[in-house]
């Protein structure tokens, strides 16, 4: 070992040196090392020296919170209508009635769901604005609604809900908008067989012709005020046959309400279309036995029924004129003796009494 490190005074001057440079903002002891003293560092080279602060994350648009809370509305929005028994066989409308009580569950279910829905998107909505608030827009799938869901279909009612409810997410200004919607009746069963189309389509306007929804009865006269010069684009279906007058009348023991008119006519006799439009249904019931409905150019379909045999003058699709040949009188299904019964359901989904628009359109061709 080299003697100067031997020297106890150098030791003491390199303990202090390193103890020096230890400390922040200490220069080396005049006359150790260099013979030029370091300067001080500045405020401004300390400063540079300091690490730079993270920036603040930006605030999420409108348009990133309205997403965020769509996305969580979709995770939230379920429905499972396995407790409800809507299997069971019914004969009649006073057994469906019996039931009703089930189909109001799952009306009250659906909206339940998307309120449930709408909740959970809102505290997402909250987790970037607290004071967010909420506006709910829900449409009422009443009970007579459920009951058309039900009605054999391949896809169960709570499954078409959930993937045919139309929903609309908004936000601005700290309100969050959710809307909820339904499509119209029939696209609900585009996918289902005729049959089911055609049963559905009946039973849900019969059901909104008769029962309030409360399940009380309508007492229905059937009046409309049909379009001003409607019944001049119309043809008679059965020219100089009798038209008779039972709507709302009693049937099948008392276990319905007739929903349209009759008009008697020797079986066979060709039956003209009322106006001009599209065919939408050929098939047969129990009640209608064989039948055609045609949706006319005003929103109106038009059942023919009990016609003698599946007609072979039109087939589904079909446009046709006013007073054009649809098919054969008969007496098929629900029926006694050789006529067309003839109804009319509205573009609300009601039936109306056909009599007062026969009759006019049989006053306008007497000119």
């Amino acid at each position: 070992m080299h003697a100067f490190i031997k020297n106890p005074a150098f030791r003491a001057g390199l303990a202090a040196l390193a103890c020096c440079f230890a400390l922040s903002g200490c220069t080396m002891p005049a006359g150790a090392g260099d013979s030029t003293a370091s300067p001080a560092p500045t405020a401004a080279a300390t400063a540079a020296l300091a690490p730079s602060p993270s920036p603040s994350p930006s605030p999420a648009s409108d348009a990133d919170i309205a997403l965020r809370a769509r996305a969580v509305f979709n995770g939230h929005f379920k429905l499972n209508y396995d407790k409800y028994d809507t299997g069971q066989e019914i004969a009649t409308f006073a057994e469906l009635m019996e039931l009703r009580h089930l189909f109001t569950g799952m009306a009250d279910d659906y909206e339940a769901a998307v309120s449930a829905a709408a909740n959970a998107a809102l505290a997402a909505a909250r987790e970037f604005d607290p004071d967010a608030a909420l506006g709910l827009t829900c449409p009422e799938a009443d009970w007579r609604f459920m009951v058309a869901l039900c009605c054999d279909c391949a896809e169960t009612a709570d499954a078409k809900l959930l993937r045919l409810s139309g929903v609309d997410v908004a936000y601005e200004n700290g309100a969050l908008a959710v809307n909820v919607a339904l499509p119209r009746f029939e696209a609900f069963f585009e996918n289902e067989a005729p049959d089911v189309q055609y049963n559905a389509l009946t039973i849900y306007c019969y059901l909104n012709t008769v029962y309030n929804e409360d399940g009380s009865e309508t007492n229905s006269d059937g009046a409309y005020a049909f379009p001003e010069g409607y019944a001049e684009t119309l043809a008679e279906p059965l020219p100089k046959r009798h038209i008779k007058e039972g709507w709302y009348d009693e049937r099948s023991d008392a276990t319905r309400h007739h929903m349209g008119t009759d008009i008697t006519a020797p079986e066979g006799r060709i039956i003209h279309a009322c106006g001009a439009g599209t065919v939408l249904y050929i098939g047969w019931t129990d009640i209608a036995g064989n039948y055609v409905m045609i949706l006319d150019d005003y929103g109106f379909r038009f059942t023919y029924c009990h016609m003698v045999e599946r007609t072979k003058w039109v087939e589904v699709g079909d446009r046709v004129e006013a007073g054009q040949v649809i098919g054969n009188v008969g007496d098929t299904g629900n029926s006694d003796a050789p006529h067309l019964h003839l109804s009319i359901i509205t573009p609300e989904h009601r039936y109306v009494d056909p009599y007062p628009l026969v009759a006019e359109i049989r006053e306008l061709a007497r000119g």
